[in-house]
């Protein structure tokens, strides 16, 4: 019997390490990764005779993020993938779970705050996690 090789546990990404990758993004991936997740809308469906399959394209009406799903005859999902836009995923940091994903709804709560305030009255969106 073949064994089943397993996965290493993830490595956890520093929420310092986030905090600075959430400044760099802009406000519609922030929500997405830490407060919303994505709006999901239909953007283009087709079947496909010769695997006999049903290919639908949702798109992000947020972060333009595409997700694809294979289903078959009956409508279960085959497969399941995404194409992320440049600069919405955070390559090298690790996966961003528990603080770190603090970090991302903070960071999604901040901007809009700064939204809601008058230019001349806009603090810096760079209070940390640490100073609450």
């Amino acid at each position: 019997m073949a064994t089943r090789r397993r996965r290493p546990p993830p490595e956890y990404a520093d929420p310092a390490s986030v905090e600075q990758f959430a400044s760099t993004m802009p406000s519609e991936f922030v929500n997405c990764r830490g407060m919303t997740g994505h709006n999901w809308r239909p953007h283009d469906a087709k079947y496909v005779p010769r695997e006999k399959v049903h290919e639908a394209v949702l798109r992000c009406s947020n972060c333009a993020t595409l997700r694809r799903l294979v289903l078959d005859a009956v409508g279960r999902v085959l497969s399941n993938s995404y194409s992320y836009p440049d600069g919405y995923q955070s390559k090298g940091l690790g996966r961003i779970a528990g603080d770190g994903r603090a970090v991302l709804r903070l960071a999604s709560v901040i901007a809009v705050e700064d939204k809601q305030q008058p230019t001349s009255t806009r603090k810096r969106s760079s209070r940390r996690l640490r100073s609450a």
